[in-house]
């Protein structure tokens, strides 16, 4: 397990457990309301990721948040705007949470980074994700960790909110 002291609190990420379900579930309702994902694309999530991790207070177990990794296949590439470029082996940040009362104390860049050093450990040369384009602190984040801003998509979230693409390189060729 990685630990490691930020603010106030000793921290570990491990891998989910399908026991974690219900408690990621109601981190999604918290964190994302009408946009959260159903608890059973959840249970699936745990099978078909790369990577799902829990993010939680070493001594008292209680869970501060989780990130979800999937690869995307080229072919799922083909329609965006890279397809006359080579397909770099690319990885999807599906879902990443800091529950609400642990926010703005530094773990979501713990766990972003500890995520994406992850995949490229994996050899993953790229990493995309989707954010609300209303959630300015959250671009602003993933700016920092060096992603660009890219393809704008209208009516993305079930809310009917907008979302921007994001990318970032992950490796030089």
């Amino acid at each position: 397990m990685h630990t490691l002291v930020i603010g106030k609190y000793s921290c570990q990420i491990r891998p989910v457990r399908r026991t974690d379900i219900l408690k990621i579930f109601e981190i999604e309702k918290r964190v994302f309301g009408d946009d959260k994902f159903d608890i059973i694309l959840l249970r699936d999530l745990v099978q078909q990721s790369i990577q799902f991790v829990i993010l939680e207070e070493e001594t008292s177990g209680e869970m501060l948040g989780f990130c979800i990794t999937m690869q995307i296949n080229p072919q799922d590439l083909r329609g965006s705007n890279h397809h006359s470029a080579p397909q770099l082996p690319t990885t999807h940040i599906v879902n990443i949470a800091i529950d609400m009362p642990y926010q703005h104390h530094g773990l979501g860049k713990f766990l972003l980074q500890y995520c994406l050093d992850e995949m490229k450990k994996l050899g993953y040369q790229k990493v995309q994700l989707e954010v609300n384009t209303a959630n300015w602190q959250a671009i602003s984040l993933y700016k920092q960790f060096g992603f660009q801003q890219g393809e704008f998509l209208a009516n993305y979230y079930r809310s009917g909110a907008n979302a921007y693409r994001m990318e970032k390189l992950l490796q030089e060729n």
